[in-house]
C-alpha cells in the first residue's frame, strides 16, 4: 500500500515539472517573439520616420504575429493573476470561430478598440459598435481598461465571472476577457527580459 502512494506522488511530481516546463517555454517563446516584434516596429519606425510626418493623427492596426486556424475553441491562459509592471509586455489574443490572432502591445501606449480604421490599434469588424469602443493604458505599474462610449458595450470577463465596464477604469490581470459584442479578446501580461 505504501508503495503505491510513494509511486502515486512521483507520478503526480514528475506531471507537475513537466507542466512547468511546458508553461516556461511557452511564456520564453511568446517574449521572444514580443521582444522581436517590438525591435522590428522601431526598425520600421526609424527607417519611416513616421515620428516626423507632420499633421497625420492615424495609428496603424496591429498586425498579429501569430494566426492559429483551427477547428477547437482556445483556451485559457494559466498563469491568473498577474499584472503589470516595469518590463511587462500585454498579450491581446483575439478568439473567433475559426481563428485565433496574437497581438503584442506596449502597455506604456494607449491601445484602443473598435470599429474605426486608422484610430485602433484592434480594429473590430462588427456593425453597430461605436468608431473607439474602449481603451487600454498603463498607470501606476498597473493595466486597465475603461470604456469610451454607451456603457454596457464592454464586458470584462474574470475566473467566469462578468462585469460590465462603464466610465471609471477597471484593472485587468493576465486571463481577463474583454467582451464587445461577439468579439472576446483574451489578456495576458507578459514579463520581459532576463529571467523570463
Amino acid at each position: 500500500m505504501v508503495y503505491i502512494i510513494v509511486a502515486v506522488a512521483i507520478i503526480a511530481v514528475i506531471s507537475t515539472i513537466i507542466k512547468v516546463n511546458r508553461y516556461r517555454s511557452e511564456k520564453k517563446e511568446i517574449a521572444g517573439k514580443a521582444e522581436h516584434k517590438m525591435r522590428e516596429e522601431a526598425l520600421d519606425r526609424a527607417i519611416l520616420n513616421k515620428d516626423y510626418v507632420g499633421g497625420n493623427n492615424n495609428v496603424s492596426a496591429a498586425v498579429p504575429y501569430e494566426v492559429d486556424y483551427r477547428s477547437e475553441p482556445a483556451g485559457q491562459g494559466s498563469d491568473a493573476g498577474h499584472t503589470a509592471g516595469k518590463g511587462m509586455t500585454l498579450q491581446i489574443i483575439e478568439n473567433s470561430e475559426l481563428s485565433s490572432k496574437k497581438y503584442v502591445f506596449d502597455p506604456n501606449k494607449i491601445i484602443r478598440i473598435g470599429t474605426l480604421e486608422g484610430k485602433n490599434q484592434i480594429v473590430i469588424r462588427e456593425l453597430g459598435l461605436p468608431p473607439i469602443q474602449c481603451e487600454i493604458k498603463r498607470a501606476d505599474n498597473k493595466i486597465y481598461i475603461r470604456s469610451l462610449e454607451s456603457p454596457g458595450a464592454v464586458h470584462l470577463e474574470r475566473k467566469k465571472k462578468e462585469l460590465e465596464i462603464r466610465e471609471g477604469p477597471i484593472e485587468i490581470k493576465t486571463g481577463d476577457c474583454i467582451i464587445i459584442g461577439k468579439t472576446k479578446l483574451e489578456l495576458r501580461i507578459l514579463k520581459m527580459g532576463k529571467g523570463v
